[in-house]
Formats: C-alpha cells, structure tokens, sequence
C-alpha cells in the first residue's frame, strides 16, 4: 500500500543519534537516523506557489496490466530522511525511481540484476534506509503480483535487487505461492530486524495466516503464527505488521488490530474495525483506520479520533496530520491539527476516477512539501502554507 516507512541503521558500537534541534521546524518525526548519516537539504527549483498540486509522475499517465483491472500508476512515495528534496517512488510494473530535486526529474532505479523482475510487479511497499557516508541508501520492497512475488531488497542504492528468500528457504517451503509477500515491517532501531506476512496462506505446522521474522537483513526467517480469531483464518488484504519496540509488534488487518509483546508467541486481539498503514511522531501512534484515524500513546490502546475519516494513508508534517484513501473517487485528502486532531478539514486534489485516492503520503519539512500517490492519478506534489 503505502504509506512506507523510512527506518535508519543503527550498527554498534557507535550510538544512534536523533537531535532534534537539527530537524527542520516542521519535520515529520522519523525513525533513529545513524550519527554517521549527515542531513544535506539539495535544491528544488521548480515548485509552484503554496496550495497549488503539480502531477510529478516519473512515468505519465498509466500502465496497462489484463490482469489488474486494465490500469495502474503510482504505487508509492518516500522521502529521504537525511537527503531533503530526494524521493523515491514505485510505478505499477515500471520499477522503483528516484529524484533528486523533489520530483521535477527522475532516473529509474531498478535497471540491474532482477531490474526486469520488478517491472513484472508492483512496489507498493518500499522503504529506505540511508547510506553511510559515501555507502549507498538501502532499499526493501515487495514485488506484488511479479513474476517472483517475494520481497527484494537493494544493497546498492535500487540498481540491483534480490529476493529475500528463493525455492530452497522455509519461506518458500511453508508459504504457499512462492511466499507471496504482502507487507513489511522494519524495526526503527536496527533496519537488519525484519517482519513479513503474506499475500496466501501457510501450510502444516504452521496455522494458514503466518509471518516471517529476520534479524539479519532477510537472510534467514522464522515464521510463526499470526494472530487468530473468527474472521481470519487467512492471510489478510493490505494487512501491515510493524514494530512498537523489538518485541512489542502490531498487526494491523480490516479484520483487527492485533498486539503481541513477545515477538509472536502469543497474539491481543485490540479492536474492531481495523486498520492498515501507521504513523509514529511526537511520542504518538496512529493507525489510518476503517472507521476513521486510531491513535494510541503506547502502541496497546487505540482511539478514534473525532471527526476523521477513513483512510488507508496517513503521514505527519510536525503541525498537521493528513490523511487520504485511495478508494476516494474524487482523491480529497483530510487535515487535523497535531496539538488537537479533532478538527479535520478537506483538502480537494485534482484527480478522479476509480481508485483516484492517496494510497502513500509522504512530506518533505525542509522544503514543506506534501507527496500524494493516487493509484491510477499519478503522483502529486503540492507546498503547503
């Protein structure tokens, strides 16, 4: 889906740092980023006045595919956590791309080894990691409905990919169509912790609905079961797993928001209606939710937030939440004050059709940008106030 999370390494044994006083004033708050890792905000020239959307779609208009309902387009969108003004953005089957100067120009990404595998599929999910010094940003991304539908990852900036697990792993052998991956979690604190579920069910020993954990970057996995309940008894549609701490996981599915702090052994059922994409900012944790934005302040308990909407899209610009869903015909996205999100007001987008909505946000503080990817609308850009 997308919202995707921007998550740091974290390799000891020097200490990750996160001083705030560095961040521009309406940064969105991200995950630890590695002392090593400088903060460079680069040039965009080319952006119109405040209020105003801009189409940036690194490939225009849209993707043919039989067999996706005729039509696909922007599928994701992340800004970088250190390098401001650089984006990353997945095409339905046309790969990962880049752009340096947010948005105006793009370079495909994805032209190496398993470059053509990606271009067979869609990157809903996609999340960076940023380089050390001269090292190159790491990438993971699924690779929905691709010839290989596991999840990849990129060691070299998104040139060259590879699956996180191939015919002679557990994943493959236990997981029903070559491992299907749905969604990915990373751990804030080490980008190496890893957690999966699928897009099919499990086999024997494991219950139908099961999930993948890796703490070494995906090499190897341990699958578990996933919560159960009635309801689910399966795999889950754009059901997302991530990290409260190390331990403390949340599940969040249309069927329920589950909770375990104890690394899968054991599964809370928290709330109905569910849930998918998540935010974490200013000591806060939201769900963009069925029947409106969950917020909890520690990861157990979830509340709805009054008068917000539905959504499947959600980020934070350190002022405002906003909030979007990709089945919106009309693609409004919906605003509410951090401080007070009790108060939400439209905000229109020129896009329509069917599907027309957000399905990833993603802001840029530095330069006070917000990305919109609205499925078969293109990607859009727009400075706020």
């Amino acid at each position: 889906m997308i919202k995707c999370f921007v998550f740091a390494i974290c390799s000891l044994p020097l200490a990750c740092s996160n001083d705030s006083a560095n961040e521009p004033a309406d940064a969105p708050a991200v995950a630890v980023i590695d002392a090593r890792v400088q903060e460079i905000v680069g040039a965009c020239d080319h952006l119109a006045a405040p209020g105003v959307w801009e189409e940036i779609s690194p490939v225009p208009g849209y993707m043919p595919h039989p067999d996706n309902e005729g039509k696909w387009g922007a599928a994701a969108v992340v800004t970088h956590p250190a390098l401001h003004g650089t984006i990353y953005a997945s095409v339905g089957y046309m790969g990962v791309w880049k752009s340096t100067d947010c948005g105006s120009t793009w370079v495909k990404l994805n032209t190496g080894r398993h470059g053509t595998d990606l271009d067979t599929g869609i990157q809903f999910d996609l999340h960076v990691v940023p380089g050390q010094g001269a090292e190159p940003d790491l990438l993971y991304a699924n690779n929905w409905i691709g010839v290989i539908p596991a999840f990849f990852k990129s060691t070299n900036g998104g040139v060259d990919w590879d699956p996180l697990y191939d015919k002679s792993s557990n994943v493959e052998a236990l997981v029903e169509l070559g491992g299907w991956g749905n969604q990915m979690g990373v751990d804030p604190a080490d980008a190496r912790h890893l957690i999966i579920d699928f897009h099919a069910n499990c086999k024997s020993p494991r219950i139908a609905l099961c999930m993948g954990e890796s703490t070494d970057g995906g090499a190897t996995w341990r699958l578990f079961d996933g919560p159960q309940r009635d309801g689910l008894k399966g795999w889950q549609e754009a059901a997302v797993p991530y990290f409260v701490t190390p331990t403390h996981w949340i599940y969040a599915a249309h069927a329920g928001i589950f909770s375990t702090t104890n690394s899968g052994a054991t599964w809370t059922f928290v709330r109905y209606p569910g849930g998918t994409w998540h935010l974490e900012t200013a000591g806060m944790y939201y769900i963009a939710g069925d029947d409106g934005v969950l917020a909890s302040a520690d990861g157990g308990s979830w509340t709805p937030l009054a008068g917000s909407h539905a959504s499947n899209a959600i980020v934070a610009t350190g002022k405002e939440i906003y909030t979007g869903s990709q089945f919106d015909s009309v693609g409004t996205l919906w605003r509410a004050s951090q401080s007070n999100p009790t108060s939400w007001t439209a905000v229109p987008m020129p896009t329509a059709g069917k599907n027309a909505g957000a399905t990833s946000l993603a802001y840029d503080g530095a330069h006070r940008v917000l990305y919109s990817s609205n499925h078969r609308s293109g990607l859009w850009r727009m400075v706020i106030e």
